[in-house]
């Protein structure tokens, strides 16, 4: 398969962030990376970022919530693992709340917080097919496990304030190569129109 043409974007490469911005609105996207206006930001996205935080820099905070939630959460031989690469054309990047990246039979790791989280949901969620990819093109295979581990959260009903309940529930799935094939005609779709974006976003600052 030959190579995309890549154009000047804002940043020189997928991730699955940017990927889910534009899928999502590609307004906000054209707001947050090409003039550089901060985003939506909700009380959950705020605790999950100091959950992620908290897991990453393994380092004790004041929140007795996510202190109970770190106790019990799966370890991983490395976390916030990056991975840049590129595949059949798309240059790629991610980083995984838990990989292996020296054993033979690699496994994935993301941790999520919310109300809601079900098995099925593990089984469709493309940010795992994403990091699936990732994988893949990186070690030319598939993962061996991925592994979605979930933190609850709840609202206190007198404050409304939202915290983690304290339990964890892992959830394990899979990808096969067909779901890779299908999900890359989304992503080829969507970097296509990003790189067609940002020319024309470019030329009207330059003009």
């Amino acid at each position: 398969m030959s190579k995309l043409k890549v154009y000047n974007t804002p940043r020189p490469y997928l991730s699955w962030s940017q990927y889910f911005l534009w899928f999502r609105n590609p307004k906000l996207y054209i707001e947050h990376y090409i003039y550089g206006e901060d985003g939506y930001n909700s009380d959950a996205m705020r605790l999950g970022k100091k959950m992620a935080e908290r897991m990453q820099l393994d380092e004790e905070t004041d929140y007795p919530d996510i202190e109970q939630v770190a106790m019990f959460m799966p370890k991983s031989p490395k976390r916030e693992y990056e991975i840049k690469t590129n595949f059949e054309g798309i240059p790629l990047y991610g980083i995984l709340d838990g990989f292996n990246p020296r054993s033979n039979k690699k496994i994935i790791r993301e941790i999520k917080t919310g109300t809601k989280f079900t098995q099925s949901m593990a089984d469709k969620t493309e940010q795992l097919t994403f990091y699936t990819i990732l994988v893949f093109a990186k070690y030319g295979k598939l993962p061996a496990r991925i592994y979605l581990d979930w933190a609850p959260t709840e609202r206190n009903i007198n404050t409304g304030k939202l915290k983690l309940t304290g339990e964890v529930k892992t959830f394990e799935t899979k990808r096969t190569m067909q779901d890779i094939l299908l999900f890359y005609s989304k992503i080829k779709k969507v970097w296509e129109e990003i790189q067609e974006m940002s020319k024309k976003e470019y030329n009207k600052i330059i003009k």
